[in-house]
């Protein structure tokens, strides 16, 4: 009968497995992080919210796709039409929606996944298919996958990393991989276990094969808490990417922290400032802090907001601020917060 003896070899290649991968992430390098955030709206050029999104957890998700399309809204690309909808069949309760209709064909000026997406909705509209914003991420399943590459592949470009993290991920799931496979071979192989097997009871022989079948998994069990940490330490973002992240903190504080009286006076020079701000507020997960703090200003909505009652736009919201959830944000305590300072002079700065 196999031994609990016989553990042993496996914890030893555990622990040998802990320690290279350790120091494979050591060799490839520690992710870094802004020491010193401002507050205060100004993006590197070219920064669009999937970019921003992307920056924050290393990683492109739904909600910087949802994001693009009030992006596009914003640039004049879509229309977003707020109407009443059956939930299910025709003649039930009918709730609000938004529509997404194109209003500009012209998609010289777009990057790859943002022609994608207008794409998408163009051929949905070429099937006589109806494209809404709360059945928008199901619709477009199938190309999401391929639409987070190209973001981050778009990034990666851009320099703000210094290969695509997905490319980085895959490379170092791969290397995790293939070392529980050979600590398992080589244990299996030089470890000293032996299988008895007696000719009189096959079912013995059984038992033990199933034995070292789960002690194979202890490396595994022992070393992916492990793995999960270093390989989201994994060293992606280069210096451009580091200020950029620091730019899109700084944002985050802006939305947070500013005043009314601010807005105020930001609103009176440029009433759109709303639709400017709101798809980073969507992917900050800061959709509502920023529509409360525009509410009853000189700021002009975007037709689809305006229409909406009170009610019908905290359900927008919440669905907007639920995606933003999902991703893997880990906001820092910066070392130090400075104040508010030129955010009206680097508005226009955009794109």
């Amino acid at each position: 009968m196999v031994q609990v003896h016989n553990l042993l070899p496996f914890l030893i290649a555990s622990l040998i497995i802990a320690i290279v991968i350790s120091l494979f992430q050591l060799i490839i390098g520690k992710d870094k992080k802004p020491k010193v955030i401002k507050v205060e709206y100004s993006l590197p050029e070219g920064m669009t919210p999937a970019i921003a999104g992307t920056l924050i957890d290393e990683s492109a998700d739904v909600v910087d796709v949802i994001a693009t399309v009030f992006d596009l809204e914003a640039r004049g690309y879509v229309k977003l039409i707020p109407m009443k909808r059956s939930k299910y069949f025709a003649g039930d309760n009918k709730e609000t929606d938004i529509l997404i209709k194109v209003s500009n064909k012209d998609l010289k000026g777009l990057s790859e996944y943002e022609a994608q997406i207008m794409n998408f909705i163009l051929e949905q509209y070429s099937l006589k298919e109806q494209v809404f914003f709360k059945d928008f991420g199901e619709k477009f399943a199938s190309e999401i996958n391929d639409l987070r590459r190209k973001i981050e592949d778009e990034a990666t470009k851009k320099g703000y990393f210094e290969a695509p993290p997905y490319s980085v991920r895959n490379f170092f799931t791969t290397f995790y991989i293939m070392l529980l496979i050979v600590g398992d071979i080589i244990v299996y192989k030089f470890g000293g276990i032996s299988i008895p097997f007696n000719p009189y009871n096959p079912l013995s022989h059984m038992l033990n094969m199933s034995i070292v079948v789960l002690f194979a998994f202890v490396p595994l069990v022992l070393t992916y808490p492990l793995y999960s940490k270093l390989k989201k330490s994994v060293a992606l973002r280069t210096q451009k990417g580091v200020e950029a992240f620091g730019r899109i903190l700084g944002l985050r504080e802006f939305i947070k922290r500013v005043e009314k009286e601010r807005i105020k006076r930001m609103a009176e020079k440029d009433p759109n400032i709303f639709k400017k701000v709101l798809p980073y507020a969507i992917i900050l997960g800061l959709t509502k802090e920023w529509a409360e703090k525009m509410e009853k200003e000189y700021v002009e909505f975007p037709d689809w907001f305006g229409v909406l009652n009170e009610a019908e736009r905290e359900i927008i919201i919440d669905i907007l601020n639920t995606l933003a959830g999902r991703r893997r944000i880990a906001f820092m305590t910066p070392n130090m917060i400075s104040p508010v300072s030129g955010i009206w002079d680097t508005l226009d700065k955009r794109r």
